[in-house]
């Protein structure tokens, strides 16, 4: 059963890229930060570890960030909890696997973003906290009392063999946040440290939650408008209790035109009701391709100082939506009317989405 699942699925990934993505080491400035993606390679690993070469991050050890396994575009599964160090030997930063048993296979990739805007940074030192059992409370002004704040934990420390899945999860019985392994019963190991990043919820933070609709064997697929229809995007995922534990490494891969978080070991089912924290970096450069001739719809003037004219020559009903550089949605309307108002926008640069044709402009 467990070989047919993991057969299905490949072929299923693999027949949607079979057209591919070619990977880019180049970052980008984003709403939260920082991201590019890393690829491990036979020069850049060694056992259970892969060498991160890029300059946002090389020459800092405090630069901190966030890492999540992608599936796409190499298919190659990373099962296995994976954490960051530096090391000052070389002066760049790692990404390995907590258990130290486990080899980081070549091609494997993955999505990391350094978080600069728009959100609370900390270190959470476990020998410090207050501890029970499994979980660490996390004691900071940005998540005290702040049950609605959206979190996101990396694990920093290269110390120790501990292959279980850490979560946040809010203690009402405290009212602060805490650090968790997913299998209820693992003692936190009390050398390690964790960066904390924290944020509001916003169209490139939220919060999803699996359900019979959005859910099939060991995937969940988002349904998200910041990430629609967006291979190019970068994801972040922290696991988040809610009553539902989900005792699994997980990833992210595209599977158009929903992004879509899975179990890394297939022979485990996404359970209904398990949370996840996201942190999206759209890729705005590369996620909307300008192509007029393949366009049923027009707009003018561009750039625009009050209103928007669509041409439209079937004269249907639109669905028209205008998001900001961050994805985040300023304007949405159905309707047959043919003329936008955007004179209260701010100048700048946004993207107009017409019944689901996208088109880029400069606000004036």
């Amino acid at each position: 059963m467990k070989n047919d699942t993991i057969k299905l699925f490949t072929i299923i990934i693999v027949a949607i890229f079979l057209l591919g993505n070619n990977v880019v080491l180049n970052a980008q400035t984003a709403y939260f930060g920082s991201y590019f993606t890393h690829t491990a390679t036979i020069a850049n690993c060694n056992s259970n570890y892969s060498i991160i070469d890029n300059a946002i991050i090389n020459n800092n050890p405090t630069a901190n960030f966030l890492i999540t396994p992608m599936f796409d575009p190499n298919f190659v599964y990373s099962n296995f909890n994976s954490g960051i160090y530096y090391s000052y030997s070389i002066n760049k930063w790692w990404v390995f696997g907590d258990d130290n048993s486990v080899t980081i296979n070549p091609n494997s990739t993955y999505h990391i973003i350094v978080p600069t805007m728009n959100g609370t940074s900390f270190i959470h030192d476990i020998n410090t906290a207050s501890n029970s059992s499994n979980w660490t409370a996390l004691d900071n002004a940005a998540t005290n009392n702040n049950p609605n704040a959206i979190l996101f934990i990396e694990n920093n420390t290269y110390l120790y063999n501990h292959p279980t899945t850490a979560g946040v999860w809010y203690n009402s019985s405290i009212n602060k946040w805490t650090i968790f392994d997913e299998d209820a019963t693992t003692p936190l190991y009390y050398n390690a440290d964790y960066f904390v990043f924290v944020t509001q919820p916003s169209a490139n933070a939220f919060t999803h939650t699996t359900t019979s609709i959005n859910t099939t064997t060991n995937i969940t697929f988002i349904d998200n408008p910041s990430i629609n229809n967006n291979p190019n995007a970068h994801l972040i995922v922290t696991q988040k209790y809610t009553g539902v534990y989900n005792n699994c490494p997980v990833g992210v891969t595209y599977y158009a035109p929903y992004w879509s978080i899975f179990n890394e070991d297939n022979s485990i089912y996404m359970p209904i009701g398990a949370s996840f924290n996201v942190m999206v970096a759209p890729d705005i450069s590369s996620s909307i391709t300008e192509n007029e001739s393949q366009h049923q719809f027009g707009f003018s003037p561009n750039p625009v100082i009050d209103k928007i004219t669509i041409t439209d020559p079937k004269n249907q009903i639109l669905n028209v939506k205008i998001t900001d550089v961050c994805g985040r949605v300023i304007i949405s309307e159905t309707n047959s009317c043919k003329q936008i108002d955007v004179s209260s926008l701010n100048n700048g640069i946004y993207f107009l989405t017409i019944n689901g044709e996208s088109f880029k402009f400069i606000k004036e």
